[in-house]
């Protein structure tokens, strides 16, 4: 299983930095409960996490982050 977090709704700067320490670059951002890849942003820049976890958010009530495994 890889790294993962859930994203909070409105995620903190301190969130983002730590989420970016524990899991590192790439990740991916998904709705938790879509099972496809309906709102799944890949983020290679610190700069995507934000945007893509607004954008997961508008598919679901729960977003997941987690390392992505190539």
């Amino acid at each position: 299983t890889a790294e993962w977090r859930m994203a909070p709704r409105a995620p903190s700067p301190a969130w983002l930095r730590d989420t970016l320490d524990i899991i590192g670059l790439p990740l991916i951002v998904k709705p938790s409960k879509q099972g496809s890849t309906v709102g799944l942003t890949v983020v290679k820049q610190e700069a995507q996490l934000r945007p893509a976890i607004a954008e997961a958010f508008r598919y679901d009530d729960e977003v997941m982050v987690e390392r992505f495994v190539a």
